[in-house]
Parts: structure tokens; C-alpha cells; sequence
């Protein structure tokens, strides 16, 4: 939606000029010591500038001060440069440029006084040419207010940059969005209604019976699985035992004791594996049962399909067909 102006608009100042880039004097042999050493280069980048912008050439102008900035900052410099922004419309590039001249090495001509009013003076069109402002009152006035991702004040002016803006309210698990544009010098006013609003709350989703078979089927099969490879690794590692027992039985004079401990722990690692590998199968059986039972009866039938109780003995499994 277009937001449209609801109070008085800001005051426009005149069109920019091209032909406004201040000028870096050299300095003269009787002034005082400059602020700031100008290297001759910067001097005549900064001349070149000057010429292309009065042509319209502002990207090359922008270049030839982005190269005298490369040889050291100046306020000048980077107050020249942003006009160049400003006057091609890079809004956002002008504005940094302008932050970044007053914390540069000063020159001493254009004074520091100059250099100070022109920014304000820049500044000023520039936020006339390239901001608008947006209040939003929020309904509730509990909303929590964020504009493209920043939280914000209802009922607070907010300075924007002209151009699409996401504004979203929230109020727990609801929320409310709206796409704002701003028209640049246009003070604009939204109001911002969560119970009117389409919001994002999910929808609660119901647990069918099924779903608890199906998990528990899922563990149970994988509880019989591994018991069964357990068994297997058992019955394998028994062949060591057998290769020791065989051993000792043909080696006269045997070591009797050894040979009766051997064939006694094996004898009980075999009935160890018989019992995992049939727990295994066991309950194996049961988790595909149970996921079939998970699975239910067919999208609109009627009856059939598996079911799981507790009964008094266990799982138990009963069903329509």
C-alpha cells in the first residue's frame, strides 16, 4: 500500500547545483600552516571533479575523488563526494560520505566554518530530496513495532529512506505486516490493527491415535534389530573358542582345567546368542506390527487395519479386515 501524507510536509530547498563542489586553494606562501598537508594530486583530482561535475559527468567525478581520498582523507574531500552522491541519486553513499568529513584532516582553505555550513546545508537537501518520515499508531498500543527488522515507537516519526518498507507488529503468537511506501520529503502515517488483520498463529495440529504406534513401533523394531546382530557377533566370536578347544583336545596331556573352562563359557555364550537372536525376531515382529497398525486404515475407509492394546500379558495386537 501507499502511505499518504497526513500533517504538514518538510520544506523543499532549491534543485541542487552541479557547479557547487567547493574548491581546495593551494595554499599561499604567506598564510599560516595549513591543517592538513594537500598533496598537489588531490588538488588537481579535486579540480577535475569539480569540471566533470559541471558537465553531468558525475561518475567520473566521483571516481577522480575516490582516487584523492585514496591519497588521504580531507573533510573537503569527502564533502565534495557526497554532494556527487547526492546529485545521482545514492542516497544512502552521500549520507556516509557526509558522516565521514567532519572527523577528516581539515584544509585551510575553504575554512573549517565553510566546509561546516556547506554540510549542513547538504544534509538538509539531502534529506528533503531522498527521506520521508513514517508514524505508525499501533492498535493495541502493546503491539511491538519493527520496521525492516528494526523495532521502532508507535507514534514516533520515523526517518526513512523513500521507497518500499516492511512494517510488522506483533502481540505474542500473532503478528501483522504491511508493505509501506515512503515518496521522498513525505511525512506518511499508518495505523497499524492486529485484530483486524489477517495474522500468522498455527494452526494446532491434533495427534491421531495412530502416531504412538507408529513411534513405538519404530523403537521396538530397532530394539530387535540390534538384538539380533548382537546374537550374531556372539555365535561369531564363539569360533575362536571352538579353534582353542580343538586344539587342546589333541595335544597330549591337554591342559584339562583350561579345556573344561573354555567349553563352559562357550556353552554359555551360545545360549546367550540363541536367546538375543530369538528376543531379537521377537520383537522385531512386533515394531513392523506396530507400524503397520501406525499406519491405520486407508484415507476415507472404514474398519480394517491393526490396532495395539495393553493387555494383562503385554502388547497386544487386534483388527478389522
Amino acid at each position: 500500500m501507499k502511505a499518504q501524507p497526513t500533517w504538514a510536509g518538510l520544506a523543499r530547498v532549491a534543485p541542487l547545483l552541479a557547479a557547487a563542489l567547493l574548491a581546495i586553494a593551494a595554499p599561499q606562501a604567506a598564510q599560516a600552516q595549513p591543517m592538513a598537508d594537500v598533496l598537489d594530486e588531490q588538488l588537481r583530482l579535486n579540480d577535475e571533479a569539480r569540471q566533470a561535475a559541471s558537465r553531468g559527468d558525475r561518475a567520473l567525478a566521483a571516481e577522480l575523488l575516490r582516487a584523492s581520498l585514496d591519497l588521504g582523507p580531507l573533510n573537503v574531500t569527502w564533502l565534495n563526494l557526497g554532494r556527487v552522491y547526492a546529485l545521482d541519486g545514492r542516497c544512502r553513499e552521500a549520507i556516509e560520505a557526509f558522516d565521514a568529513a567532519p572527523g577528516s584532516p581539515q584544509v585551510l582553505d575553504p575554512p573549517p566554518e565553510v566546509v561546516a555550513q556547506a554540510l549542513v546545508r547538504y544534509r538538509k537537501e539531502v534529506a528533503d530530496d531522498c527521506l520521508g518520515a513514517l508514524k505508525v499508531t499501533c492498535q493495541p498500543d502493546t503491539l511491538r513495532l519493527e520496521i525492516d527488522g528494526q523495532a521502532r515507537r508507535c507514534g514516533e516519526p520515523t526517518g526513512l529512506f523513500a521507497g518500499e518498507h516492511r512494517v510488522r507488529g506483533s502481540l505474542g503468537p500473532q503478528v501483522v505486516e504491511q508493505i509501506v511506501t515512503i515518496l521522498p520529503g513525505q511525512p506518511a502515517a499508518l495505523t497499524l490493527r492486529l485484530d483486524s488483520a489477517p495474522t500468522h498463529t498455527p494452526d494446532p495440529v491434533a495427534a491421531t491415535p495412530t502416531d504412538g504406534a507408529a513411534v513405538a513401533g519404530w523403537i521396538i523394531g530397532g530394539l530387535g534389530v540390534a538384538a539380533v546382530g548382537g546374537g550374531v557377533a556372539l555365535r561369531l566370536g564363539l569360533s575362536g573358542d571352538l579353534a582353542e578347544l580343538e586344539a587342546i583336545s589333541k595335544t597330549p596331556g591337554g591342559d584339562l582345567d583350561r579345556f573344561n573352562a573354555i567349553k563352559t563359557n562357550a556353552e554359555t555364550r551360545q545360549l546367550q546368542s540363541f536367546a538375543l537372536i530369538g528376543l531379537g525376531t521377537a520383537l522385531a515382529a512386533t515394531g513392523g506390527a506396530m507400524l503397520i497398525a501406525g499406519a491405520g486404515p486407508p484415507e476415507g475407509g472404514e474398519g480394517g487395519g491393526l490396532r495395539v492394546r495393553l493387555s494383562p500379558l503385554g502388547l497386544a495386537l487386534e483388527g478389522d479386515f
